[in-house]
């Protein structure tokens, strides 16, 4: 795992602390002893540097007074553990000053490098906890100097985007660079006003520009990754360049100049700018040799062999895997130059080095997966992609042993890093496998199995990890672990919406309340049963068990194709299985012009904040093909005869109307791809298999729950009436008049007649409680029906995250609305679930949060085989008339949920006028499941 970057502003603050406390030591009284405490455990690999810092890092063995030259030791001590990577005494060393520490600036220093050596050891749940503990998740204090309030924002955001929530962290990041800005026009805070010679007060303003220097590198750093990984690209250039200009300012003292520099040269090259790559690379070509031990060595590199240099620059080298990384980044600067022997020479040599430094067994070992990374890049090179992939395939055989993907999931974390090693190997082998054009891989065949797994990668959401558990426990044998894992379930689920509504208020830049002091409570208490509860399994065995793609073929048949959409910096692809096997293609278009076209046709579709017919705006229909072009073209080959497509969500089609997509040329007679193919939307291939088995149980009656009576339109009569109240808030109207409305009432009569009375539960108007609902045994229910209102967590029930309306007989928010969290807590076996009322597989409302990952996600994880719900605020007439259809086509024939809506939909399109044929009315409906 890569380190974070920005540990040198911490040594670097405490060094200038050390100055300034030398200048006042004699005013000040001895600090009092500390108390003796259990030493932290010593972690491997240590004993040489424990000899010669032992004593300083014995946290029993107390300091009685310590000085500035006891704590400038401890600095040098801790970058030198940090060059080594030796995170565990970094980790001992920052305990240890928290223990020592005489003020709130060098207790706050002490703390974030804790948080920051968490990380590094991949120990996220302790990191997550220590945050909470010191509001670290929270925006700083007010009053705060800038330089503690950037420091704050600064780490804030690094945990963020460890746990996945880039929006916050991207935030957080840019309002640490203005307090870096300040903190620099203002000077050191902290420093006496009297006695302080002009000599020191000097040293330490230059310390003090120093730390911000490199506080402003590290978040210009990780702004500009997150631009890279988003493929962003023209806001990457422009920052890359930028914090390059910024490094030159270091370059001398800590080599970062270099290294950055190589870093986005290789990713110029990825973007077809070799003669700018080439360039840079050569441009910082003699640092790298210098940083890789080989400044005596002459040109062309021959013989590669640690030198003496190497050991003086870097320590013993015996400890050093920073030197096997030096000479990976001279490999690519040869590399780019052309320079392809030297590269090969270097990196043969450095096989048998990566070996030596191992500090974990060879099958899971980082160290040798990144060298294989690069000897696959530099195969790649030679103008063979297939050369490439036995050296990819091991480093990400390594990586997944590595227990990337473990630790996690530890958190509840919905996917891996943005910058993971795990995915960039697997993009790259992608790329190898396809080599540019499209590919197809037999069924069974070692490749199309390899593909499934790197998809999975890919697919990992908020849920796709409920449904995940929630097929755990369904499947296991044994009822005391399937309900430990269906709680389990449960708290991810909470975690994850907890954590989004606390960083809310970090983006926002919002001050704490009494509200978010609760939530951070209950975060605390979760993250603590999670720890228990994730240890007992362990001591169980949790029964999961794997599942390959030949079951996924099994699923689809002959009349079905799965298809997927993989995005990367290192290839974006297009996949389409089939029970003969899967197509991997490239996309034809970038990304980012994806993203504009699938933002227009949601924006034209939505009825959000529409009023009137009249105020729809004109259907984008030239944007709804080149968008249908963009995502199935590459592989649509593939899918021919195909009747019922499943479509794996993702960030890239978060919020796409499937069946608005337009077919073929704008201009002529092309239909929707409603009226071409049933659709159905799944979290992932996996989540296709595991909803398809789930067991149906002894569920056999139908619940209809709606009309509640304190529901009403949004809109007076003679305009469009829809199911929530998200709208008003969105375009920041206070509400109009409520009337009371009967297409509620209409739909459930109809609905009441569709199936038998004797085994039908209705709960209507006022009898719609929330409290009769959880009173009755939904787990015999094999149909549940919702005609309400729905709610997102950035409407008025904020506080109570995505919700359901019902009836609330004393006018409580509580009873008012059904929450996400209450629907996960449910144990259902129901076959369907049909959520009649707005905005039910949209996202939670909060920052970075995921299609499907509301009410759909929440029904999914209670146990729900299958779910049809709405994108957007849906109209009230339209939605009665398609949810009515596909029902009554239900009662008939429950093999096909995907097929009863689709004909819904076509008879809907073949009654209404023109007005109402726009997707607005009618492609906010999905199905949802395996």
């Amino acid at each position: 795992m890569r380190s974070e970057r920005g540990w040198l502003g911490p040594l670097l603050r405490a060094l200038c602390c050390c100055l300034l406390a030398g200048a006042a030591q004699a005013r000040q009284p001895p600090s009092p002893a500390v108390p003796p405490s259990a030493p932290a455990p010593i972690g491997p690999g240590a004993e040489g540097e424990l000899a010669a810092f032992g004593q300083l890092l014995d946290p029993a063995r107390p300091l009685a007074a310590p000085g500035p030259l006891d704590a400038f030791n401890r600095v040098l001590a801790g970058a030198r553990y940090q060059i080594l990577g030796q995170y565990a005494q970094v980790l001992r060393l920052c305990r240890y000053d928290e223990r020592v520490a005489t003020s709130a600036a060098a207790r706050d220093n002490a703390r974030t490098c804790q948080r920051a050596a968490l990380v590094n050891l991949g120990r996220y749940r302790e990191a997550e906890e220590l945050a909470l503990a010191h509001g670290a998740l929270l925006p700083p204090p007010s009053g705060q100097p800038p330089e503690a309030s950037a420091r704050h924002w600064h780490w804030s955001a690094a945990l963020a985007l460890n746990l996945g929530q880039v929006r916050v962290a991207e935030a957080a990041y840019r309002r640490a660079l203005a307090g870096i800005t300040q903190a620099r026009h203002d000077g050191p805070s902290g420093l006496p006003r009297e006695g302080v010679s002009a000599e020191l007060e000097r040293a330490a303003r230059d310390l003090h520009d120093s730390m911000l220097t490199d506080d402003e590198l590290s978040v210009r750093t990780a702004l500009d990754g997150i631009a890279w990984h988003l493929q962003r690209y023209p806001e990457y250039l422009g920052g890359a360049r930028h914090t390059l200009e910024r490094a030159a300012v270091l370059g001398g003292r800590n080599g970062n100049h270099a290294e950055l520099a190589i870093e986005h040269a290789l990713r110029l090259w990825q973007l077809g700018r070799q003669d700018e790559a080439r360039a840079l690379a050569e441009s910082v070509h003699p640092a790298l040799r210098a940083h890789a031990g080989f400044r005596d060595q002459p040109e062309p590199l021959v013989d590669p062999r640690p030198l003496s240099s190497a050991v003086a620059a870097l320590g013993d080298e015996r400890t050093q895997p920073a030197h096997v990384q030096a000479w990976l980044r001279l490999v690519s600067a040869y590399q780019l130059a052309g320079r392809l022997d030297e590269a090969e020479r270097l990196l043969a040599a450095t096989v048998p080095l990566a070996r030596r430094y191992m500090l974990a067994p060879e099958a899971g070992n980082t160290l040798l997966a990144e060298v294989e990374e690069a000897q696959g890049r530099l195969a790649a090179s030679r103008g063979v992609p297939a050369d490439a992939l036995p050296f990819l395939r091991r480093a990400r055989g390594r990586l997944l042993l590595a227990g990337a993907g473990e630790r996690a999931a530890e958190l509840g974390r919905r996917q891996l890093r943005l910058d993971s090693p795990q995915l960039r190997a697997g993009a790259a082998i992608l790329a190898a496998l396809a080599g540019g054009a499209a590919v197809t891989l037999p069924a069974g065949s070692a490749a199309e199995r390899e593909v499934a797994e790197i998809a999975s990668d890919f697919a990992a959401s908020r849920a796709q990890l409920s449904n995940e558990l929630a097929d755990r426990a369904a499947r296991s044998d044994r009822a005391a672990l399937a309900e430990r894992l269906r709680r389990d379930g449960v708290l991810v689920d909470e975690l994850v919406e907890l954590r989004g509504a606390i960083t809310a208020g970090l983006a926002a830049g919002r001050a704490p309340d009494e509200r978010t002091a609760a939530l951070t409570r209950r975060l605390a208490a979760v993250l603590d049963e999670l720890a228990q509860s994730k240890a007992g399994l362990q001591a169980d065995g949790d029964g999961a068990a794997g599942t390959d793609s030949a079951a996924l073929r099994q699923r689809l048949g002959t009349g079905r194709a799965y298809f997927q959409w993989i995005t990367h910096p290192a290839g974006n692809f297009a996949l389409c299985w089939r029970d003969t096997g899967v197509t991997l293609a490239p996309l034809r278009l970038p990304v980012a012009r994806i993203q504009q076209l699938a933002r227009r046709v949601h924006a034209a579709s939505s009825m959000r904040g529409v009023a009137s017919v009249a105020a729809l705006p004109a259907f984008p229909r030239a944007d709804a093909a080149a968008l249908f072009d963009a995502l199935f073209g590459p592989v649509l080959h593939s899918a021919a005869g195909t009747r019922h497509w499943l479509l794996a969500n993702s960030p890239l089609v978060d919020g796409i109307p499937w069946g608005a997509l337009v077919t073929g040329p704008p201009a002529g007679p092309a239909g929707w791809l409603a009226e071409r193919v049933a659709l159905t939307v799944t979290p992932s291939w996996r989540s296709t298999v595991a909803l398809a088995r789930r067991p149906a149980g002894p569920a056999d009656r139908t619940l209809l729950v709606g009309d509640p009576r304190n529901a009403a339109t949004l809109a007076p009569p003679g305009q469009l009436g829809t199911r929530g109240l998200f709208v008003a808030a969105a375009i920041g109207l206070a509400p109009p008049r409520l009337v009371r409305t009967s297409a509620l009432a209409r739909e459930l009569d109809t609905l009441a007649r569709l199936f038998p009375a004797a085994a039908t539960t209705m709960l209507r108007g006022p009898d719609a409680t929330k409290h009769k609902l959880l009173r009755l045994p939904l787990e015999r229910y094999r149909l549940l029906v919702f005609t309400t209102h729905g709610y997102l967590a950035a409407s008025h029930a904020a506080l109570l995250g995505p919700s359901l309306e019902l009836t609330a007989p004393h006018g409580t928010l509580d009873e008012r609305l059904l929450t996400a969290r209450e629907i996960a807590g449910q144990r259902l076996h129901a076959h369907l679930v049909v959520l009649s009322a707005c905005d039910t597989s949209a996202p939670d409302g909060y920052p970075d949060s995921e299609g499907l990952s509301g009410l759909t996600s929440a029904f999914l994880l209670a146990g729900a085989r299958n779910v049809v719900a709405s994108l957007w605020p849906v109209e009230t007439e339209a939605t009665r008339q398609l949810v009515t259809v596909m029902l009554a086509r239900y009662a008939r024939d429950e093999d096909d949920i995907a097929l009863a809506l689709q004909q819904a939909t076509l008879r809907y399109l073949r009654a209404a006028d023109a007005k109402r044929r726009h997707p607005a009315f009618w492609a906010a409906l999905l199905h949802v499941g395996g």
